[in-house]
């Protein structure tokens, strides 16, 4: 092979061989050209995975803000709150984020009050019904694609 290729360049005259390291000059650049387009696909698709400087700010007065944050606190569970009537008094922030493959990451801080009622009497506005306490909990909730549940991954709360 190699005496192939030095028998076929001792037949090159100066202008062929000129025209020759032309041609793979322009290959190389056809090639540094996929390279770069194969690295920045890659970065691409790596923002899309999820990272935390991808994360998009929300209205919290949106529809959706509302429901997530009342479909988190759902999940979260009455051991932090001592099975006191929860209500969502005002959803501070709310941010979102796109996840690969998983869904729609939301990171929502919402103040919460716990009254000394039950839900029907605070419903009915019942006279008795008291702010016992109050906090801000802060839920990372995951919203599958091709799904209408959540999935609270995890709940950090202040001021119960």
């Amino acid at each position: 092979m190699v005496l192939l290729a030095m028998s076929f360049f001792r037949n090159i005259d100066g202008r062929g061989l000129m025209i020759l390291t032309q041609q793979i000059i322009e290959r190389m650049k056809c090639a540094l050209a996929l390279v770069v387009l194969v690295v920045g696909l890659s970065c691409t698709s790596a923002r899309m995975t999820g990272r935390l400087d991808d994360v998009h700010y929300l209205s919290p007065n949106l529809p959706r803000v509302k429901e997530v944050a009342e479909k988190s606190m759902e999940q979260m569970g009455t051991a932090i709150t001592g099975g006191r009537t929860r209500v969502i008094k005002k959803v501070q922030s709310a941010k979102y984020q796109s996840v690969l493959g998983e869904g729609i990451k939301y990171f929502l801080k919402v103040q919460i009050e716990l009254y000394d009622c039950s839900e029907a009497e605070l419903n009915a506005k019942a006279k008795h019904c008291v702010v016992k306490k109050r906090g801000t909990c802060d839920f990372v909730t995951l919203m599958p694609f091709m799904s209408l549940s959540f999935n609270l991954l995890s709940s950090h709360c202040t001021g119960f």
